[in-house]
């Protein structure tokens, strides 16, 4: 089974470890061992992190890496049991055993996307399953989420001449090994699954120091310290 996910992930930090902006979507194409993607478009997005429009931009790239290669179901990180949005209508939603708050949220979100999903059923003809962290290529696609950003992160010290704090999603940690951008998932069972990005210029990286280490205040998120070789 081929299957197209996307993610949005990544934060830069304020001095207090909070989120100021998010970075990076990522649209991938997966098929088994489930491991790598085979394809990957990607977008540096700098929204809030709970802009509701984020899911807009995944679903477009979403569309972009389908037209790439026939994919058989799409992967979205919304939470609802694997529901198939092409086919959820705002009775269904009444329906849900799901909060009032988390209702209209999800009204919102249907609202934005209504035209992409249509358009997804009309061209690509397949199920768009709300499967969220549950579902493997969408934490594959966050593990991609990782390695952009922190590329972002690298040009943005160097460019404002200061530390840039880049959070990274909840249980990844990344490596930088002759100019690749390494991202690797601490999770019980995730071992094999990675995410890899070659720099352009990988004679950059002498123009930056750079460390990993736990979030003070998000227990199992790490955070990437950029700072600019003076």
């Amino acid at each position: 089974m081929r299957v197209a996910a996307a993610d949005s992930g990544c934060a830069i930090l304020d001095g207090f470890y909070r989120p100021i902006k998010l970075v990076t979507t990522v649209a991938v194409v997966v098929s088994p061992p489930y491991t790598k993607a085979d394809h990957v478009k990607y977008k540096y997005v700098e929204k809030r992190a709970e802009d509701p429009s984020v899911i807009v931009e995944e679903l477009r790239l979403i569309r972009e890496v389908a037209s790439i290669t026939k994919v058989d179901v799409i992967h979205i990180d919304i939470t609802l049991r694997g529901l198939d949005l092409t086919t959820l209508t705002p009775d269904d939603i009444d329906l849900l055993n799901i909060s009032s708050r988390a209702k209209d949220h999800l009204r919102t979100v249907l609202m934005l996307i209504s035209a992409d999903l249509k358009m997804i059923k009309e061209e690509i003809g397949v199920p768009v399953l709300a499967l969220g962290k549950e579902s493997t290529p969408v934490r594959l696609a966050e593990l991609y989420t990782a390695v952009y950003s922190v590329a972002y992160a690298i040009k943005r010290s160097l460019k404002i001449g200061s530390t840039t704090l880049l959070g990274l999603p909840r249980a990844i940690s990344i490596d930088i090994r002759e100019g690749t951008i390494i991202a690797r998932s601490l999770k019980p069972g995730e071992h094999d699954m990675l995410a890899k990005f070659r720099l352009e210029d990988p004679s950059i990286l002498r123009k930056i120091m750079w460390r990993e280490y736990p979030n003070p205040v998000a227990t199992g998120f790490r955070v990437v310290e950029m700072r600019p070789i003076a």
